[in-house]
């Protein structure tokens, strides 16, 4: 049965046989604010305190769909009065100006016995004027009356959509007390409903870590760390993260309050730990942390079992042989790792090979064995001497036998070619880029025309080159024919002279100053019945480069023009 209510005064007598709620002696305050048009000891004076809502867990919420009823509401404060054993929840509608008392309201579903021993979460179990399941009926929607019924048409912004729940006792004999309730006061926005009075505070939580071996340990020993995050507010939901100091560990869901990760190993010291608790409703739950400070003890040395193997143990001297060495920790057998030392392989004293640790141990071929009896062995190096020591394997005798000799004499016959090879000498002057001995200008006396140049011009080469076989000798020459100008001028060739003759010896060439030098001869006349001799080696492979100095002499006589002559070089 439900009631609807303008007046709290008059449903009282209605309302005090309504139901099974619970109630309970006692119960944990809550420090937050409620409602300030309806504050304790004010104009209405019948507020004694808070409600709290809970889902069918028992962990608390303060908000929802607004057609979900929460499964539980508990009065924070008031244990009731003497002799009230029925709980009733209400619901009003908040009116700006209007006595509380006055509210239009309704029933929002039976009345609960308290306080429960049984049926409750452990929570809400003995707990004062605690509402039991089915209690709400439709909570906020319009079957139950509000806000359909009732709506909020305050003007005031501060006033709208809210709406107050209050929690009134009864007992044998004694109806509703119009004047003594507890409150929350919720906001409708759309389809859900949000708690607004009292101001949401989430409950504290507790968490603390715990290991699994406890410290001290070595390090490297696989750890368990575990959380248990607890609260007065139900359990706690949401992860744990855990550190080693500043690093993270990993993280884990909560289940049941606990979460843990495994296989955690720590680094050597005293290592200082930590749960940290993030809740997935952090308006429900706070967050918290739990610390552990861990000895991470230096682990001695692990001994260490090297074994040999060779193949094969026999056959022809210096064939490929297969030498394999495997390294396991002695404790358990297990074999070591990429990264964790090196093996040597000795033949007696002689080591003949070196390889880095795999998953499969070191593996090399050796084809220097000689005839005769071999003592192999192979030694493991660790990289890190404080993780591991070292091991010899036990000695592997092997024998390989000297190769049979059936043609022990086998004559090759070698071929090579040696090219005959060329002498070649190189000016760049063509008839069409000459070399330009410039103005002629009379000398001093005024007796004959003089012209003068370097030879070759800065930038160009003369050059011999000698890739003959037998490294012989050979001379260069130089002849020239007349100078021809214009109609039938001509200047005597024998007037050209080719002097400061010197050689260009070119860095890192066979033709050198010191042991392949070039002997070089100014040419006063060029012209001549044969050519003239400038330069000649004794022994002539390489390449050398010649310089010197071309002058043109003529009489006063000759007419004015450009004259052009051959100036031919040879090599032989």
């Amino acid at each position: 049965m439900k009631f609807s209510i303008r007046s709290a005064v008059a449903g009282a007598s209605a309302l005090a046989i309504a139901g099974t709620l619970l109630a309970a002696t006692g119960g944990v305050a809550n420090a937050a604010t409620i409602s300030p048009f309806d504050p304790p000891n004010g104009a209405n004076g019948a507020t004694q305190g808070t409600i709290t809502f809970y889902d069918a867990a028992g962990a608390k919420i303060t908000s929802g769909p607004v057609g979900t009823s929460p499964a539980w509401a508990k009065a924070d404060t008031d244990t009731g009065r003497t002799g009230d054993t029925l709980a009733t929840l209400f619901g009003y509608t908040p009116e700006k100006g209007v006595n509380p008392g006055l509210w239009n309201g309704t029933q929002l579903g039976a009345s609960s016995g308290y306080p429960k021993t049984s049926a409750a979460p452990s929570n809400l179990l003995n707990q004062a004027q605690a509402l039991g399941k089915g209690a709400f009926g439709g909570w906020m929607d319009s079957n139950s009356g509000l806000p359909a019924f009732f709506p909020n048409v305050n003007t005031d912004t501060a006033w709208q959509n809210l709406y107050q729940l209050r929690l009134y006792t009864s007992g044998p004999g004694q109806g509703l007390d119009p004047g003594r309730y507890s409150s929350a006061t919720v906001q409708i926005v759309g389809n859900t409903w949000q708690q607004v009075y009292p101001e949401v505070v989430a409950e504290a939580t507790t968490t603390v870590l715990t290991s699994n071996p406890a410290s001290p340990q070595d390090a490297g020993t696989p750890l368990t760390l575990s959380a248990n995050v607890t609260s007065a507010g139900g359990t706690p939901t949401g992860s744990v993260e855990f550190f080693d100091g500043a690093t993270s560990l990993g993280s884990a869901n909560l289940s049941g309050g606990s979460a843990s990760i495994n296989n955690v190993t720590l680094g050597v010291g005293a290592r200082a730990l930590k749960a940290v608790y993030t809740s997935n409703a952090p308006t429900q739950f706070a967050g918290s942390q739990g610390t552990l400070t861990f000895q991470s003890n230096q682990a001695p040395a692990a001994n260490t079992v090297s074994t040999l193997s060779v193949n094969p143990t026999n056959g022809p001297a210096y064939a490929n042989v297969t030498l394999q060495a495997t390294v396991n920790r002695s404790s358990n057998n297990n074999a070591l790792g990429a990264g964790t030392g090196s093996v040597k392989f000795f033949d007696g004293a002689l080591q003949v090979g070196q390889g880095q640790m795999t998953a499969a141990g070191v593996s090399i071929q050796v084809s220097t064995l000689a005839p005769g009896a071999h003592s192999l062995t192979a030694q493991f190096i660790p990289a890190d001497a404080s993780l591991y020591n070292g091991s010899t394997s036990a000695a592997i005798t092997a024998n390989y036998d000297a190769p049979a000799c059936t043609a022990c004499v086998d004559p090759q016959t070698v071929k090579v070619t040696v090219a005959a090879g060329g002498l070649s000498i190189t000016t760049p002057y063509t008839p069409n880029n000459p070399f330009d001995l410039g103005t002629m200008a009379l000398n001093n006396n005024g007796t004959q025309l003089r012209a003068s140049a370097n030879f070759p011009a800065a930038g160009d080469k003369l050059t011999i080159t000698d890739t003959r076989a037998g490294d012989l000798a050979w001379t260069a020459y130089v002849t020239t024919t007349d100078f021809t100008g214009a109609g039938a001028a001509t200047i005597d060739g024998a007037g050209l002279a080719f002097t400061s003759v010197t050689p260009s010896y070119i860095s890192g060439n066979a033709l050198n100053a010191a042991t392949k030098p070039v002997v070089t001869t100014d040419v006063p006349s060029v012209k001549g019945a044969a050519p003239k001799q400038f330069a000649s080696a004794a022994q002539g492979n390489g390449s050398v480069n010649i310089d010197g100095a071309v002058t043109l002499v003529a009489p006063t006589s000759t007419l004015a023009g450009d004259y052009t002559a051959t100036v031919t070089f040879t090599v032989g």
